[in-house]
């Protein structure tokens, strides 16, 4: 009995020191971040204009009556 639990507790000790190494590298994988193109810089350019643009119409509906 007691060989079989230090068996078990050696197999779980190198299974865990293994475990956060292996997802460290694939979650750096994951992440690797590309350059954006010039076409998602534009349309995120675009976005941001419309919310301002939404923004000041509604300050300008507001305080001009």
């Amino acid at each position: 009995m007691r060989k079989a639990k230090r068996t078990i507790l050696i197999a779980t000790l190198i299974c865990v020191g293994f475990v956060p190494v292996c997802s460290a590298e694939a979650i750096l994988r994951r992440t690797k971040e590309k350059n954006p193109t010039a076409a998602e810089l534009l349309d995120k350019y675009v976005k941001s204009q419309d919310k301002i643009k939404s923004f000041v119409l509604k300050y300008e509906e507001v305080y001009t009556v």
